[in-house]
């Protein structure tokens, strides 16, 4: 996969508004798992669904998902998907009063926007594009016209438990319970599930009353998030409301160290700027959630898409895990857990031939997931090119320049050892392995790193032993081989954590 857009030229060129600069860069896009295998974006890595995971698939520690932020992604959907281009100028007389105008349509438009009133944003916008205004500013009503529909529906199909979700634990109806000098962290809920609504009004009124009766319902705190717990009046103790001033002022000291992470390499990260926002609205940082999702759909148009396939993807790599160890029960979880989440996603069904053991349709099917993807990178490429050509952005050509740009890929000469390579395989593999077991520890991480310098020799190996067997039976083997190098080597590159 050639490797994405420089961010560089608009963290100093375009800065249009509270947002910043425009951000229009090539999307990460893993590259298909035979052949020529995706490649994982740089060193990122970091837990999501680590091997805790054994025991309840679906918890995870919110207060780690800064720190564990996904910067890798799975190959996403290559089927085409609807994506709202943007307005182009029409042939109409532009109305004068131009730029002054422009720029407080343009501020009404960007409030409208962080404050998730899409409408209203894309309305203001357009009529930004009927005056005469500067380029920038043209620019910028269009993205706003252009994305905000496709951030709007992030939180329609991302509305899940822990992507596009508040937390619990910066919920304003949070509460200490103190009994015997230990605090207990809670929110009331109306019902007895955890699916049960908050109490929004007057917590510590509500949970006087219902102690008169007895007990309180609460989503209680624990080890692997909130779960719903009736508490009986005399466990109670005293209740106070928690500081959500203080407490979000450390989530925003967190962001913001994060952000200041997001140059270089990082910043050309879709995923990186999409688990940027996403801590922002879990964390109810609202002036920052729409500044991260914007530019993160800027740079990859079917965000909702990838985000889902990279989920999919670790779960996949899990999978290939257990399975090589003859963890016969826990692949079974884990197909499940994709069976019902991600079924829809090419990495699901992937997952899913694989565990049935349909090797010949598995390589087919990557095979045609790498076509598309070949010809909406070239897509994307042309369009780039005439956005650069309309704005006079010559930072934004010579980026699509270098993309454009032979790959530099590790080469193997001469006929690569078919044993080492296999041996290598076998090394890298177990590493992931043991390294799933250590929880987010640095020894996890010590593992994961050396588990990717090695599938990064052997992965070359087996390719090049692929395409030169001649043996089909062979062949086949040796290509299923490499897609389960590339998919674990991807797993260990979100797995380790950043700097280690």
């Amino acid at each position: 996969m050639r490797r994405p857009l420089g961010l560089g030229y608009v963290l100093f060129a375009g800065v249009i508004g509270t947002l910043g600069g425009v951000y229009i860069f090539a999307p990460q896009i893993p590259r298909g798992w035979v052949g020529l295998p995706a490649r994982p974006a740089d060193e990122g890595p970091l837990p999501v669904l680590p091997g805790d995971m054994q025991v309840n698939l679906e918890t995870k520690d919110h207060e780690a998902a800064l720190a564990t932020t996904v910067r890798v992604a799975a190959p996403r959907k290559a089927t085409p998907a609807v994506i709202i281009t943007a307005p182009t100028d029409t042939a109409k007389p532009l109305l004068p009063g131009g730029e002054a105008k422009g720029q407080t349509l343009l501020t009404e438009a960007e409030t409208a926007y962080r404050i998730y009133q899409w409408d209203k944003a894309m309305s203001g916008a357009r009529k930004v594009l009927d005056l005469d205004v500067p380029p920038t500013m043209r620019q910028r009503a269009k993205d706003i016209v252009t994305q905000a529909p496709i951030v709007a529906q992030l939180f329609q199909k991302l509305n899940d438990r822990d992507e596009l979700s508040r937390n619990y634990d910066t919920n304003p109806s949070l509460v200490a319970l103190t009994n015997g000098g230990k605090n207990i962290f809670a929110v009331p809920i109306e019902g007895t599930d955890k699916d049960s609504p908050v109490v929004d009004k007057d917590p510590l009124g509500f949970i006087s009353s219902q102690r008169k009766l007895g007990q309180v319902n609460f989503l209680v705190q624990g080890n692997k998030g909130f779960i719903a717990a009736p508490l009986a009046d005399e466990k109670i103790g005293t209740v106070a409301l928690v500081d959500q001033i203080e407490l979000r002022k450390d989530r925003r000291l967190k962001l913001d160290a994060f952000r200041k992470t997001l140059v270089g390499a990082e910043a050309r990260e879709p995923m990186a700027w999409y688990d940027f926002g996403r801590y922002a609205f879990q964390n109810r940082l609202d002036d920052q959630v729409v500044d991260g999702l914007h530019r993160a759909v800027l740079l990859d148009p079917k965000l909702a898409q990838t985000v889902r396939e990279d989920r999919a993807g670790l779960l996949y790599a899990n999978l290939i895990s257990h399975m090589k160890n003859s963890n016969k029960m826990q692949a079974a979880i884990y197909m499940g857990l994709i069976d019902r989440k991600y079924k829809d996603t090419e990495q699901g069904q992937q997952a899913r031939l694989y565990y049935d053991g349909k090797t010949a349709e598995l390589l087919a099917a990557a095979k045609e997931i790498q076509r598309r993807a070949d010809e909406e990178e070239a897509r994307r490429l042309s369009d780039l090119k005439k956005r650069a050509a309309e704005t006079g952005d010559v930072a934004l050509a010579k980026a699509v320049e270098e993309e454009e740009a032979p790959e530099q890929v590790a080469t193997i000469t001469g006929s690569p050892d078919e044993t080492k390579a296999l041996a290598l395989f076998e090394q890298g593999a177990k590493l992931c392995s043991d390294a799933i077991d250590k929880g987010n520890t640095p020894e996890r991480d010590r593992l994961y790193g050396e588990a990717i310098k090695i599938m990064r020799q052997a992965v070359p190996m087996l390719s090049k032993l692929a395409e030169g067997e001649k043996d089909p039976q062979k062949r086949q083997a040796l290509e299923v081989k490499v897609q389960e190098a590339n998919q674990l080597k991807f797993a260990a590159l979100k797995m380790r954590r950043p700097g280690h």
